[in-house]
């Protein structure tokens, strides 16, 4: 199973498959780092929801997002969700257990509306959460052109 994250079978789709990154405040993780997550916002649920389908088999619990330093958008890792609680229940939280697998280069990028959000300020007037960024195209750092 590592050498599949390490070294993606599934590298060409995942090229354009329109993953889910996660801007995260603090570094980015190394090749092979566990990391564990706690996702309560709308938009990283949904995150975990869209993860699931950048995997080659429809049966897989497993998927993958980008991870992304905000100190240093350039710092990207690709990152393979192995175990997590249900994201398509009601509950306020995901935990997510995941291992980071190739440092990528996030070539191009989107912004998507979260589920059912159509304003920018909920009941209370209160800002919600900006929406979930998608890298439409991204590049293995061992490549060595970029388009």
């Amino acid at each position: 199973q590592l050498s599949n994250i390490y070294f993606p079978l599934e590298q060409n789709k995942l090229t354009t498959a329109g993953i889910p990154i996660f801007d995260f405040s603090s570094s980015v993780a190394l090749m092979g780092e566990e990391l564990y997550f706690n996702f309560f916002e709308s938009r990283y649920r949904q995150l975990v929801q869209e993860a699931m389908s950048t995997t080659s088999s429809s049966a897989s619990k497993k998927g993958w997002f980008i991870l992304r330093a905000t100190t240093n958008v350039a710092s990207c890792t690709l990152m393979k969700i192995i175990e997590h609680t249900d994201p398509f229940t009601t509950n306020d939280m995901v935990f997510v257990k995941c291992i980071a697998g190739p440092r990528i280069k996030v070539v191009k990028e989107i912004e998507v509306p979260i589920n059912n959000t159509n304003t920018a300020l909920d009941d209370n007037n209160k800002k919600l959460p900006s929406p979930m960024i998608r890298a439409t195209h991204i590049a293995f750092d061992k490549d060595d052109k970029v388009e």
